[in-house]
């Protein structure tokens, strides 16, 4: 639940519980105010408090056109918020038995072979290789990777990642949006978390090692920095490249042989 309480909510008896509330958002309503000023709101994101608090404050104070403006910042927010609300059970309209909700993709005898030092086998089961996860919201990843083995810098534009080791110790980090580093080295059973559209990276240790994410969406998209700007089809002009990264025309040059083998 979120409160949006004013300078005006001691009028309430008994009083609410801060510990209760997710989010707190003061509204400065007019001193004429008076219970009206607390509004309980279920369900809804920071923005959408913030914009009511707008949407309040305005049709307190006889703002018509502010009111509006508030009313369509809410809506906009709450349409972009989230993904829709599946109307049906599930959405794997081809089911018919539970075989079409179990994948076996991760089990032993299903895994591809190890991996060499180095390498690394990844094994998705989004909505296009399991299709029981469609409309849920929901997918997973196996990771395999052999001694040193790394998962190239990347990032989720439509998921977090909740990462788990199950075997061999990972280096790990994720970079934020301020430039800060967010790194952790993991042993069997540690997990790790990666916000949705943050880069980061996993890497094995001295042994091999294998992993298991968890996402909250059905496809959460993997976009590899390196392949999508320097091997990108058509190419991004070598001169943008060049100027980006402060190199020369060879080295651009360079890493395209090396990205596209």
């Amino acid at each position: 639940m979120i409160v949006i309480i004013s300078k005006h909510a001691k009028c309430l008896h008994p009083p609410p519980d801060p510990e209760n509330f997710a989010y707190k958002a003061e509204v400065q309503l007019p001193s004429t105010s008076h219970c009206t000023s607390l509004t309980h709101i279920r369900s809804l994101p920071k923005f959408s408090a913030l914009f009511l608090s707008l949407l309040l404050h305005s049709i307190m104070a006889n703002q018509k056109q502010l009111a509006l403006l508030g009313l369509a910042l809410l809506v906009i927010q709450g349409v972009i918020a989230y993904d829709p609300t599946i109307t049906m059970d599930f959405g794997f309209m081809n089911a018919s038995t539970g075989e079409d909700f179990t994948s076996r993709a991760f089990s032993s005898n299903m895994l591809p072979p190890n991996p060499s030092a180095g390498g690394l086998v990844l094994v998705p089961q989004f909505a296009a290789q399991f299709p029981g996860v469609t409309g849920l919201g929901i997918s997973s990843l196996f990771f395999k990777l052999g001694t040193g083995g790394l998962v190239p810098p990347h990032f989720h534009a439509r998921a977090t990642e909740i990462f788990f080791v199950l075997s061999g110790t990972w280096d790990v980090g994720f970079v934020d949006s301020a430039n800060k580093l967010y790194s952790a080295k993991l042993k069997a059973g540690d997990q790790f978390v990666f916000p949705q559209g943050l880069i980061h990276y996993q890497m094995a240790g001295s042994s091999s090692a294998t992993g298991y994410s968890a996402f909250n969406s059905q496809n959460p998209g993997v976009t590899l920095i390196a392949s999508n700007v320097f091997a990108s089809m058509p190419e991004i002009p070598s001169g943008v490249l060049e100027a980006a990264f402060k190199v020369d025309a060879m080295t651009v040059m360079n890493i395209r042989k090396a990205l596209m083998g």
